[in-house]
Formats: C-alpha cells, structure tokens, sequence
C-alpha cells in the first residue's frame, strides 16, 4: 500500500495564544472635582482632560469587541485542531487498513512457505519419488491458489488506496484551512496587542494627569455642553 501524509496541525502563537491582550478595568470617571487633589486644573486642562476621556471611553469598545472576536476565533482553531486529531488518529488506526495489513501479513508467511517447499523441491536429487511427487502436486495447488489470492489482494489494496487517499486529501484539506485561520489570527495578534497596550498606556497617563485633579464644576459643565453640541 502507497505511503499517504498528512498535514500537520495548526500552530497558534504561543504567547499569543495563552494570553489575549486584556485592557484595564472600565472606570474613566473623573473623581476630582472640589474634593481632588492637587493644583486645579485650567478651563484649558480640564477641557483636554474631558477630550482625552471621552476618546479612552470611544476607544474601549472596538478593543474589546476585537478581543472577543480574537477569543471566539482562536477557540475555533483549537477545537477544529481537537478534531482533527482524533480523525488523524482514526485514519492511522483504520480498521480496514489494519486488517488488511494482518491479510497481508498471513500471505506473505504463506509465500514464504512456499518458497522454502520449493527450494526443498528443485535441491531434492530424486525428484521421481512418492514424496517429490506428492510435494509437486501440493505445490501446484499451491501456486495457484497464491496467484488467485494474489490477485484478490491486489484489488483490494486499490480498493483501499482509493479510499485511503481520498479520506487524507479531505482531511488535508481541513488541515490545510484550520493552519490558514491559525496563520492569520497569529498575523492580527501583533497589532491587537499593540493597539491595547497603546490604550492603557494613555489611560494610566490620565488617570495620573486628569481622574483625581481638582476642577469647577462650572468649567466642567461648560465644556460638556460645548462638546455634546459639536458631536450632535
């Protein structure tokens, strides 16, 4: 029987892989106020503080919902990467294949047999008497019982290659499409990470620049206003 491959599984990146970027928590509330600390922020600062917060709270969703669609594909690759290899398990374990294997196996010990029956046949010096006579016959017999198994066998073993190939050209093919999701999603992580990262760097620096400072509720209230009214 021909020698069939199959292709490997999919490899996800391995850091990436265990640990999807998170972003921080959610809060980017401004707790300063009357009861903040330090130096009062300026009609300006606070202005550029509530802009800087308002563009972490735009920001925060697409991160997160491109995490989750990272999460939902990386799980998809995995449990394809399950399934195939319980199926690369069966096709190397396949029945059919493994009983024609013993089939085989008990013919070739039948061929051998008869080729030590016959050497003993062709080296015998008097090959006119009873037991080379009988031996002769037997070995007729013999041969063409081997050649008519021979020739069932070797329509199976087609029968089989067949069926064979066709299950491992399926299964390379999913193989094959299961490593290009995994190719691709390890090509996006880079970025996501990136772009997470970048995130709650520019949170940290607000919360230490903006979240706790003092500021009048009156500016406050003012520039809202204002920005409510340009993004309408």
């Amino acid at each position: 029987m021909r020698h069939l491959t199959l292709v490997a599984a999919a490899v996800l990146a391995v850091a990436s892989a265990a640990v999807t970027a998170q972003t921080p928590s959610a809060d980017l509330s401004m707790k300063g106020g009357s009861q903040g600390t330090g130096k009062v922020l300026s009609f300006n600062d606070l202005e550029a503080c509530i802009k800087q917060q308002m563009s972490l709270q735009e920001r925060r969703p697409g991160i997160e919902q491109r995490q989750k669609e990272a999460e939902a594909e990386r799980a998809v690759v995995e449990k394809e990467n399950e399934a195939l290899q319980a199926e690369k398990a069966n096709l190397s374990g396949n029945e059919r294949i493994v009983a024609f294997k013993a089939k085989m196996d008990a013919f070739n010990t039948r061929v051998n047999a008869y080729t030590e029956r016959m050497d003993t046949y062709n080296n015998a010096k008097d090959k006119s008497s009873m037991s080379m006579v009988r031996l002769s016959k037997e070995l007729e017999r013999e041969a063409k019982a081997l050649k008519a198994e021979e020739a069932v066998n070797k329509a199976e073993s087609e029968a089989i290659n067949a069926e064979s190939e066709k299950s491992v050209a399926a299964f390379n093919a999913r193989a094959k499409a299961n490593s290009d999701l995994a190719t691709a999603w390890n090509a996006k992580q880079p970025k996501l990470i990136e772009e997470a990262d970048a995130y709650e760097m520019d949170r940290d620096e607000w919360r230490q620049n903006c979240a706790n400072r003092r500021f009048r509720e009156e500016d406050d209230k003012m520039i809202r206003a204002e920005l409510a009214k340009q993004n309408k």
